[in-house]
């Protein structure tokens, strides 16, 4: 007997095509998921440079004008 002839044979075939298919979708979605996660970090990492400098300049002013310094904590 065939596996063509073999109904539940077909069956499972359809079963593997579907799963496969799902598999190729998810693994594009996974690639895309990382590439965003790799552009998030990198911005992320921008914006606490950012503050970085923002609260390190706020301290100087803070200092020239005899303010009490604070800090937000974030970078």
């Amino acid at each position: 007997s065939s596996l063509a002839a073999c109904p539940h044979c077909a069956k499972l075939e359809g079963k593997l095509e579907i799963s496969e298919e799902e598999r190729r979708e998810l693994s594009a979605e996974n690639r895309r998921l990382y590439q965003e996660k790799s552009i998030l970090e990198r911005e992320n990492g921008e914006l606490r440079e950012k503050v970085a400098r923002l609260e390190e300049r706020k301290r100087g002013y803070d200092r020239a004008h005899g303010l009490p310094a604070e800090d937000s904590g974030v970078a």
